[in-house]
């Protein structure tokens, strides 16, 4: 992660949540082609998502540079992101959007100690006017049987 917050056409980086990916690297023509911005393609029915910009595909912020500002720690290893609950006092039920890189595996460990969930088909809020995407989970309170 980037040690500094920083600035790149009028968007704000923060430091420690995000990352610079150098190009001078063994991979760097995987790293070209993830980034390179295509937006259409010759054939409407395709299913290799090789061809898809990677940061379009899962709503990162990101800018081209074409310096290297100061780089923070080399990644290693990715650090899982630690969860919590911000209302540990629900009354209804608890819920979460679905983009982080790790929720497939949140919602398999819900489901296999038994607990439902459900899939919102459309946006909602909760009580204090946060607004969650369709596809957001919810966890019911009521009627669960934990395995």
């Amino acid at each position: 992660p980037t040690t500094s917050t920083q600035s790149f056409n009028g968007r704000t980086y923060e430091a420690g949540a995000s990352y610079i990916i150098p190009l001078n690297q063994p991979q760097y023509r995987l790293i070209k082609s993830m980034f390179e911005k295509r937006t259409t393609f010759e054939d409407s029915l395709f299913y290799d998502i090789s061809s898809w910009t990677f940061p379009l595909a899962f709503n990162l912020e990101y800018d081209e540079l074409k310096s290297v500002p100061a780089l923070g720690q080399k990644v290693s290893k990715p650090e899982l992101p630690v969860g919590k609950v911000l209302n540990e006092k629900a009354t209804y039920a608890y819920a979460f959007e679905p983009f982080g890189y790790y929720t497939p595996r949140a919602i398999y460990r819900l489901v296999s100690h038994g607990i439902r969930i459900k899939v919102a088909h459309e946006v909602f809020h909760n009580p204090s006017g946060k607004s969650f995407a369709r596809g957001s989970i919810m966890i019911p309170i009521e009627n669960q049987v934990l395995a």
